[in-house]
């Protein structure tokens, strides 16, 4: 099994990672919907005071800080691939798909997003392709404006007229008309050409399209879902995530027994500071950091008094 940990900066320099709740869809209804890490964990809660236990002892003291209001702990952890990350917080509502959020490389979320979106990009394609060939309104420019507006200045006229047919609500009596118009346009095409909506997948990830990319993403964290259920031990008793396990295999972290935030509890601003020095002296690696600020500090029977 591998070995993960604590994500720190320098295991992936320079890469930003986007959280995803990966959910995915077996049927046009809402409750076709499913989400990634209960459906991996097969459970929908996770125990607050066990989860956040068993991350202490098992990692350490978490690698960031956290929102002060809503989160006790978190941490980030590595995984088999390096785009992807996961992170825990434990949730007083003990909600696993609320304490338990993949991360994913700025990369790796493009590629499911063309995945899923491939079906409807290819439709609109086609619709593009359609509109030419019809009389061209005097409202056309407006919509083509409305694209431009939207952000989304390639191919405005097919993108502003289907902003403009999908827009609800009371509208001005001349933009109204082109609405209506604009749904006569987009109605009569999907006669012969329905919009294909949700792209939907298979209802378990090992069933998911050979060429999803999703699928390698569930493999992934499903390694990581396993390694979670080992246990570390409390004393005589073995735990897991999620509380009590049968046997022990690993051991607990080296930090175990430190009181290392007892200097934040005396100065929680100073030690951020002095956490962001050490990190700066490393140039972001924590023990070349450490290393050098003792080195600055000097030897221990060295180091002055307080006066």
């Amino acid at each position: 099994m591998p070995k993960f940990h604590i994500s720190q900066a320098r295991d992936t320099p320079g890469e930003r990672f986007l959280p995803d709740d990966l959910d995915w869809y077996t049927g046009p209804d809402l409750s076709d919907r499913k989400e990634m890490m209960p459906a991996l964990f097969g459970r929908s809660d996770l125990p607050y005071g066990a989860a956040t236990a068993y991350l202490l002892r098992r990692f350490g003291y978490p690698e960031r800080g956290w929102d002060p209001y809503k989160e006790l702990i978190s941490w980030t952890l590595t995984t088999p691939d390096p785009e992807i990350r996961l992170r825990i917080t434990p949730y007083v509502g003990d909600e696993l798909s609320i304490a338990i959020r993949p991360l994913l490389s700025v990369g790796r979320k493009r590629s499911l997003d063309l995945w899923e979106g491939a079906l409807r990009a290819a439709w609109e394609d086609r619709f593009e392709t359609h509109l030419p060939g019809l009389p061209r309104r005097p409202w056309f420019s407006e919509v083509e404006g409305i694209s431009a507006r939207f952000g989304l200045p390639d191919r405005p006229l097919m993108r502003g007229l289907l902003i403009l047919s999908e827009r609800r609500g009371e509208l001005p009596p001349e933009i109204d008309a082109a609405r209506r118009e604009a749904r006569l346009i987009r109605s009569g095409y999907e006669e012969t050409d329905p919009f294909p909506g949700l792209r939907l997948r298979a209802d378990r990830p090992e069933e998911f399209d050979p060429d999803d990319p999703l699928r390698a993403v569930a493999s992934t964290l499903a390694v990581m879902v396993r390694d979670l259920m080992r246990g570390v031990r409390v004393r005589d008793q073995a735990i897991n995530l999620f509380g009590p396990a049968e046997e022990a295999e690993l051991s607990e972290h080296p930090v175990s027994g430190y009181p290392s935030g007892a200097l934040g509890n005396a100065s929680p601003k100073g030690m951020a500071d002095l956490h962001a020095r050490i990190l700066r002296l490393g140039a972001g690696d924590p023990e070349l950091g450490i290393s050098r600020a003792l080195d600055l500090l000097g030897p221990a029977d060295q180091t002055p008094e307080p006066s």
